[in-house]
């Protein structure tokens, strides 16, 4: 059997993906967020560590405990639960919800990396 190779670009092939089961992004990433969450949440007490590169919204424990905001109910990774967390995100301004992620401010455990995320993770990774 022989096998054949193709190139495309991950935006488009995404694109298909989403247009061809979903007639809403939105709906889309909401799904995929949910069934990424319910598959991993569990898993973040117990780990050393988690590294989140740009996701304000879909981290945001505002989702779990701020009724009337509009994130509320919102299925979230619930990095939050982690001993230490490293946040590699351009700044620390809210999601596009607007809502404020109160990881940012988090006492112990928690690294910011601000700036462009490929630098942040080069400079992470070259600390290990």
């Amino acid at each position: 059997m022989s096998k054949k190779q193709f190139k495309t670009e991950s935006k488009k092939l995404l694109d298909l993906m989403i247009h061809s089961i979903y007639t809403h992004r939105e709906i889309f990433l909401r799904e995929l967020i949910s069934n990424a969450s319910d598959a991993i949440n569990d898993d973040f007490k117990s780990c050393d560590a988690v590294v989140v590169v740009g996701a304000s919204d879909v981290m945001n424990p505002a989702a779990r405990e701020a009724e009337g905001t509009p994130i509320y109910g919102m299925p979230i990774l619930n990095v939050d639960q982690a001993p230490e967390v490293i946040v590699c995100n351009f700044d620390l301004k809210p999601g596009y919800a607007g809502v404020e992620n109160h990881i940012y401010s988090r006492k112990h455990g928690l690294r910011l990396l601000l700036g462009d995320a490929k630098d942040s993770l080069d400079t992470l990774i070259s600390e290990l």
